[in-house]
Parts: structure tokens; sequence; C-alpha cells
């Protein structure tokens, strides 16, 4: 006898008290929810499909990243403090140890890539035998390089967040890139942050004036590091002290040697050596052992000087017009050493 269709779906039916209902799912768990749902009424999800999701909305915690986000936060602020100074202070601190602490406290990765970018700068190239400078200088590049990554880690924080670059963080990456010998990309750099007036003129023109003279544009170098001497945005000692020094690897490079000397005394490197150091860090390695050569003839350290403009000479960057130079530095030296008739 023929069932009734009716009755037969009646009982392949769903109770009414037995029908799903529908469950709104925050979509910040729907990631979580959806699967536990699928086990828990024994079905497995389409194994082609890729369930649509979206991702929990960033909190401030994992906008800092790694650590205690209070301490972390403390040290972002103190970091924000220290990287809009002019300097860094002498501190006990290790900013490198904080970022890694702290991955992703913008300041913090910045002052760390900072205190990169001027470690072992004050070291006495002079003293140390060539073995030893090979060995600095290597420890400089990978110091430089880490700065570099830091820097934009550093940046990359702030795009995701909806943040401009901190002011100086630019510059900083400019600089980097110049210590490091990548000229064109400190020359997109410091023209970008000139623009947009990421750091003092004078400190983006003298920037722009190292770059200059690198790439032979050397009526620009000296218009630029002019400028920069004549603003009167040099405002503290030290800022001075370092842009009359570069301005006299600058001038004496397209032999004004007179005012290459008088950029010198200007300096005060006489009296603290400083400052001529701090502009040396900011050149590619090769051009920093040529400006030590000049400032120690000029200061009289005649055998310092003969050391370091004969590692110059034993280099494979300087061109054949420097080399040159170079070489007639070495003998006015040997002439100067020479008791007189």
């Amino acid at each position: 006898m023929a069932r009734d269709p009716k009755f037969r779906r009646r009982r392949v039916g769903v109770a009414p008290s037995r029908a799903r209902r529908i469950v709104v799912v925050p979509a910040s768990l729907a990631g979580w929810v959806a699967p536990a749902v699928l086990l828990a009424v024994g079905a497995a999800p389409d194994p082609g499909k890729v369930p649509e999701t979206r991702a929990p909305r960033k909190t401030v915690w994992a906008r800092v990243g790694g650590g205690a986000y209070g301490a972390c936060r403390a040290y972002d602020r103190a970091a924000a403090q220290v990287f809009g100074a002019a300097s860094l202070p002498a501190s006990t601190v290790r900013w490198t140890e904080r970022a890694a602490e702290c991955g992703r406290a913008i300041h913090v990765l910045l002052v760390a890539a900072r205190e990169l970018a001027v470690a072992g700068v004050g070291v006495e190239l002079a003293r140390m035998s060539d073995e030893a400078r090979r060995v600095h200088e290597r420890a400089r590049a990978e110091n430089l390089d880490r700065a570099e990554r830091l820097i934009a880690r550093a940046l990359g924080e702030a795009r995701a967040i909806g943040d401009l670059p901190p002011v100086g963080a630019v510059h900083l990456r400019a600089y980097v890139a110049l210590a490091a010998g990548r000229v064109d990309a400190a020359r997109r750099l410091g023209t970008a942050s000139l623009a947009r007036g990421d750091v003092p003129t004078w400190r983006a023109l003298r920037l722009l004036a190292a770059v200059d003279l690198l790439e032979g544009e050397l009526a620009s170098a000296v218009t630029r590091i002019d400028a920069a001497i004549r603003s009167g945005e040099v405002d503290t000692r030290a800022s001075g002290g370092i842009t009359q020094a570069l301005a006299a690897w600058i001038f004496d490079r397209v032999g004004d040697h007179r005012a290459a000397r008088d950029a010198f005394d200007q300096s005060g490197v006489g009296r603290n050596p400083s400052s001529v150091l701090a502009a040396a860090a900011m050149l590619p390695f090769h051009e920093r052992v040529y400006l030590l050569a000049l400032y120690q003839a000029h200061v009289g350290n005649t055998e310092h000087a003969r050391i370091l403009f004969e590692a110059y000479l034993g280099r494979s960057e300087p061109s054949d017009a420097e080399r040159e130079l170079a070489r007639r530095h070495l003998a006015a030296l040997e002439r100067a050493r020479r008791p007189g008739p």
C-alpha cells in the first residue's frame, strides 16, 4: 500500500521546537565560533571554500607589541623626548635592548637606530692597525644595516596606525644611507627631509652638501654648506662645530685650503675634537678617514695625519683627482717634518 506523500514530508521535516535559531556572533569572534558550531552539529566545512572572516581590531597593546604594555608605553614616551634632542644624552640605557623588548614602539625603535648609527664613531682610527680598522669598518657597516632595519620597522608601524613618520625620522634614514655610502638614497631621503621640514633647515642643507660633493656637484656643495653656516638656526656650539668641520672637508676638496683651515678654526676642533668626529661619522668610511686625516694635519699631529692619508690612498673608492689631492697633503706633511736649512 503506497504511503501518503504528505505523511513522508511531515516525518522528515524539522519539528518547530528544534528549528534553527539565528545567532548573531561578533565579527571579531566569527573566525573562532564558526568552526566550533560546525563541529557541534556534526557538519564539516567545505574544503574548497575559504570561510570569510574579519581580523579582530588591533588593540593598543598589539600596536606596541612585545613585553608588558605599560612598560613599553613608558619607554616610548621617554624615547620620544630623547629622539627630539639634538644629540643622545649620556646614559646607561641600552635602547637596542629596549627595542628588542618593545618591537613595535616607534620612538624606541628610532632611538635604538640612532644609537647604532653613532656607535664607535669616537674611536681613534689613526691609533689602529690596518686590520683593526678593517674590523671596525665591518662592525660599523653592520650597525648601519641594523639601524636601517629598525628605522624601516618604525616607519612601517607608523603607516600601520595611520600616522605620519615622526619628526626627524626621514632625516635619520638619510644620515644612515649617507654613512653607509648609499648616496642615491641619501639624496632622495635628504630632499624629502628638507621639503617636509623634518629637521632644522641647516641640518638638511649640510647633509645634502655632503651628497653633492660625493656626486661631483662641487658648486652646489659649496652653496649649500655656506647657507648652512650662515643660517641663524645653527643655535648651539656643538651643531655649529659639526657644520664647520663638514665645511672644512668640502672646502678642501674644492681646493680652497684657506677656507678649510678657517672652517676648522671655527669648529673649535683644537679644543674639542668631538665636532669633527661627529661630522666624519656622517660620511662613508673612506671619506671619514680623509676628514680625520685633515683634522690631524690641522692640529699638528703629522704622524697620525700621515697614517690616515696613506690608509685613504690604500682604498679603492677615491678617484684619481682625489688621490692626487691626498698625495699633495702627504707631500706637505713631509716638507713640514723636514728641518729647515
